[in-house]
């Protein structure tokens, strides 16, 4: 009877806990597992931890309420990277897929996108890959392409067109997946809001959460014991890590041409400033737009959705000049909507939206234990501006090892069982992809 608490209603909580909702249920309907060890991984309870009033007021703070992202791959040379690209984005649409049959409510279209280069030297590196034929599926556009597509001459040479990626609305996803979550296993998932948790502490093979802010539910400020406890928190991560002495310093890694290279404890985690500046377009001037699809350089900017048009990037690691920041970021936004749409007298009205995202030295996610050693304690933060690109697919990585089905379900795999899977923090970037490309292997 397994209880498990996740520390955090984003994206990241929401994914986790659809996972283990669905393998859990497929664990309890197998038949033929050992009754011993089915006993052993029943779902008992699992509880989301909600440092604010609602989950609803949760998104409203967090990168993962935005109207809008993308979802696209990584443009890289690095082939095991794009493997995982490939891997966790093909898992992301499956999810959106499933969400809508069963719900009917995600918010999002795969409207295609236009990438241009940010200069000479990455239109070189791109043309390069493309003449490779590592991604022969884009089809590359010229002056003349671009400027049809776009509405307006725009004065570039060369962009790429990723014809089957498009924008999604995380707050629906989100939603979609919390829900999806309850109709699986009902009364056992359970949100307790308006609860900080400061601190973990271990209760012999238990975990017990501190709590900063408490319900009358939960006396002298402690949860009840968990077999298991997941932080899925983001910008919050690096303070509950430095916190509860989680982070290992000096962090030895590899920089991208695979040189050894120093990270020291404030480096491995960062936060930084995504801001978000939606334009409201005058009624008479909505059908003059020709924009049908995401154009992305140095940023992105949107189609017109629901009368608005949506320009954004991450800009700038958090610091305390937030309205300076604020400006400057604005003027960029404001910027590319000129180049890509037009006159500014399009405009009925404009909104700025700022969330914080946490990001990790080699802008890779950290999943998996602090420690090798750590006792049912799991990470899975850092998504950065890519979550739908990981999010789903790492989920799934962690509900695996929670509950490590091969030990119970009769099935022929690659290996015996999954390797310990170290906190991935601790690897090269190399080691990290190499293992999630076999996680995924394995469980495929």
């Amino acid at each position: 009877m397994v209880r498990i608490a996740i520390i955090g209603a984003g994206l990241a909580g929401a994914c986790v806990s659809r996972s283990i909702a669905n393998l859990s249920n497929y664990l309890e309907n197998f038949s033929d597992a050992p009754q011993v060890d089915k006993k052993n991984t029943y779902l008992k309870e699992l509880v989301i931890y909600e440092k604010t009033g609602s989950v609803t007021d949760a998104l409203s703070q967090s990168a993962s309420g935005n109207p809008f992202a993308i979802i696209h791959p990584h443009l890289t040379i690095n082939w095991e990277k794009w493997e995982l690209n490939e891997i966790g984005l093909n898992i992301s649409r499956k999810w959106i897929s499933e969400l809508n049959f069963a719900l009917g409510n995600i918010v999002g279209n795969m409207c295609g996108i236009v990438r241009i280069p940010k200069n000479s030297i990455e239109a070189s590196k791109w043309e390069k890959l493309i003449d490779q034929n590592k991604y022969g599926r884009f089809t590359t556009l010229n002056r003349k392409q671009i400027k049809k597509i776009i509405g307006k001459e725009v004065g570039y040479e060369f962009a790429i067109m990723e014809e089957n990626f498009g924008w999604i609305s995380p707050k629906s996803f989100v939603m979609s997946c919390l829900k999806d979550t309850r109709k699986k296993i009902g009364n056992r998932l359970k949100v307790v809001v308006n609860a900080n948790v400061k601190k973990i502490h271990s209760d012999g093979f238990k975990k017990k959460l501190e709590l900063g802010n408490f319900s009358d539910d939960i006396s002298k400020g402690f949860s009840a014991s968990f077999d298991v406890v997941i932080l899925t928190t983001g910008s919050g991560s690096p303070e509950f890590l430095r916190l509860n002495d989680l982070i290992r310093e000096p962090c030895i890694s590899r920089n991208r041409i695979g040189r050894p290279k120093n990270i020291k404890k404030d480096e491995i985690l960062q936060l930084v400033n995504g801001q978000l500046t939606s334009f409201k377009i005058k009624k008479n001037d909505i059908n003059s737009l020709r924009l049908k699809n995401i154009v992305c350089k140095r940023g992105y900017l949107s189609p017109l959705i629901n009368g608005k048009i949506y320009s954004g990037s991450t800009y700038d690691r958090v610091n305390d000049d937030c309205l300076v920041t604020l400006k400057k970021n604005l003027d960029i936004n404001r910027d590319r909507f000129y180049e890509f749409v037009g006159s500014m007298d399009l405009i009925d009205s404009l909104e700025n939206r700022r969330s914080k995202r946490c990001v990790s030295f080699d802008k890779l996610p950290l999943v998996g234990k602090p420690e090798v050693t750590s006792h049912n304690f799991f990470i899975f933060t850092a998504l950065g501006s890519r979550g739908f690109t990981y999010a789903p697919m790492l989920s799934e990585f962690l509900a695996h090892n929670i509950f490590q089905p091969e030990r119970i379900i009769k099935r022929k795999f690659n290996k015996n069982e999954l390797s310990a899977f170290p906190f991935l923090m601790t690897e090269s970037t190399k080691q990290k992809i190499s293992q999630l490309i076999e996680f995924q292997r394995i469980y495929k």
